[in-house]
């Protein structure tokens, strides 16, 4: 089979993470593969494109649509539409596999007009973000009418299944739940305590060794909930003590907002933005405790890592969180409440640490990639 995967950005969060994982083992597997992304600022060097090619992809094997655009842009997004038919079309693709919300609405288009099978995987609708009621009504019936052209619809939770049910984006017999999953063995590969608090120390300007770390692993986006944690960070340190910091790892179009909070704050000696660090999960043992307060997820990789890392969590109560939860011992609380937020935390800090679980087999790669390789096998068989 002849695969493309599209998505719109290539830097590292979820939605990469599953391209890579999956893009890799397709083509292990013998079946020909493209990995599509829109236009980056340094164009294909992304985090996504250079995992790929330290998987033995080659630059015949990268694409990018420099028409797909993270923004609405009319012109661009008609441009994108076209580019993508005759991609397909000159490429002979079999099945086009759409992550993203703008790559799978005009790309389930422009694929299903163009004669290939279309795969659209959810990680999170992004009607789910805070946006005015105008905006959610518009993405709202733009999956819908999206949805006619495609042939199977993922979501990576329960959640999302049955919002994409409920709103007749995913009808009967044209949905899957297939789980972000991860390879146990990558617990491998975690650093030990010490050395992992000693190398994000140093990352950030923290000028005395902290006592406490939370840490968060998320890009900087409005709907990780950062400035959340920043309004409930004071309330925690008064609370517990000064020795206590913040660590997020991950960057993103908020840096400068964030920042600009922390110092309203005066949260300069506590609170740090450390950027993007490459393997984040392997200093997971660093943190006292993870904290996602997200407004919006699809099904996050960092939680599964917490809990084969030990590292308790306290999390919002959004996307797949919630499945996950059966298997920890997690603390949740409801999205956007900065008072919720801290109780839960610091809650969370007087309880000892969690222990490592066993991974669930329904959170790993092999169920995952079985489960992909079979609707693969099913879609192109009804070609």
């Amino acid at each position: 089979m002849k695969i493309a995967y599209v998505i719109t950005q290539g830097e590292c969060g979820g939605a990469q993470k599953n391209v890579l994982d999956t893009a890799s083992a397709m083509k292990e597997n013998g079946h020909d593969i493209i990995v599509c992304t829109g236009l980056q600022n340094q164009h294909k060097d992304t985090w996504l494109f250079l995992e790929l090619r330290k998987k033995g992809f080659t630059e015949g094997e990268l694409h990018v649509f420099d028409s797909l655009v993270r923004e609405i842009n009319p012109m661009y997004d008609l441009q994108y539409l076209y580019e993508m038919m005759c991609f397909i079309k000159k490429r002979s693709i079999d099945i086009v596999h759409l992550h993203s919300t703008k790559s799978g609405v005009l790309g389930s288009i422009g694929s299903k007009i163009a004669g290939a099978k279309t795969v659209y995987t959810v990680h999170g609708f992004v009607f789910a973000e805070r946006i005015s009621f105008f905006k959610k009504v518009i993405y709202i019936l733009l999956e819908f009418l999206a949805s006619f052209f495609r042939d199977l619809t993922i979501t990576v939770s329960d959640f999302d299944m049955k919002v994409g049910q409920r709103y007749g984006i995913v009808r009967a017999g044209q949905g899957i739940v297939i789980y972000n999953g991860i390879n146990e063995n990558c617990v491998k590969n975690l650093l030990q305590r010490e050395v992992s608090r000693n190398f994000l120390i140093s990352k950030s300007e923290t000028k005395e060794t902290p006592r406490i770390i939370v840490g968060v692993v998320a890009n900087l986006y409005k709907n990780k909930g950062i400035n959340y944690l920043i309004d409930a960070a004071k309330s925690i340190i008064a609370q517990s003590s000064n020795d206590t910091v913040f660590m997020v790892v991950g960057e993103g179009e908020e840096r400068d907002v964030l920042e600009k909070q922390i110092k309203a704050a005066s949260l300069e000696n506590n609170f740090f933005l450390l950027g993007t660090i490459p393997d984040a999960y392997k200093y997971l043992k660093a943190f006292d405790l993870m904290v996602l307060p997200s407004t919006k997820e699809g099904f996050p990789y960092v939680l599964i890592e917490s809990m084969l890392a030990g590292v308790p969590f306290v999390a919002t109560k959004v996307g797949g969180v919630m499945e996950l939860t059966k298997y920890s011992g997690g603390d949740l609380i409801q999205p956007e409440d900065s008072t919720a937020l801290s109780h839960a935390v610091l809650s969370a800090l007087k309880r000892s640490n969690s222990e490592p679980v066993h991974l669930p087999v329904t959170f790993t790669t092999k169920i995952m990639l079985q489960k992909l390789q079979s609707a693969y096998t099913k879609l192109y068989k009804s070609k």
